[in-house]
């Protein structure tokens, strides 16, 4: 009887881990937005496949409100034809304030890449981006209430 019950009691909660575990994966494949497909050649397209919404990037350290956060992060789905190889570099940095452009010459955003071949003909492109603690008053302006912008540059190598 006691053997019926444990076992009773495992096929329980194997049964609510995987109705919890399958919940979580639905929820992320809902929150995946396929849209900006952008054709690099007639055999090759990059399609933004995560962008964040609703959220401030702000420098590590300093004190969040509701919305912040110290890391966005990008994801891109890139295919190609299977004999193509290409590189990824981000270019065209610009901080946006009051409808002026300022170019990230002081390099207050940090972007880390990386590249997952999913099979021969496709790679997801994660960026992950942070912004580094104004060390001056000119660049503590630039930041304040300005947005960011960025230009992921894929080149055929």
């Amino acid at each position: 009887m006691r053997r019926n019950f444990v076992s009773f009691f495992v096929f329980l909660g194997v049964a609510l881990l995987t109705v919890f575990g399958y919940q979580l994966w639905q929820t992320q494949q809902l929150n995946t937005t396929y849209a900006d497909v952008i054709e690099l050649s007639q055999s090759s397209t990059i399609q933004v496949l995560e962008a964040p919404s609703g959220t401030r990037l702000v420098p590590q350290g300093v004190l969040m409100t509701t919305g912040d956060v110290t890391e966005l992060t990008y994801t891109y789905l890139i295919r190609y034809e299977e004999s193509d190889q290409f590189d990824v570099s981000v270019a065209d940095v610009i901080f946006t304030k009051n409808n002026i452009n300022y170019f990230d010459e002081d390099g207050m955003l940090q972007f880390d890449l990386s590249i997952d071949q999913l099979n021969s003909t496709s790679s997801r492109v994660t960026v992950r981006i942070s912004l580094n603690m104004p060390e001056t008053e000119d660049q503590y302006q630039l930041l304040s209430n300005s947005t960011a912008s960025f230009r992921l540059q894929v080149d055929r190598v």
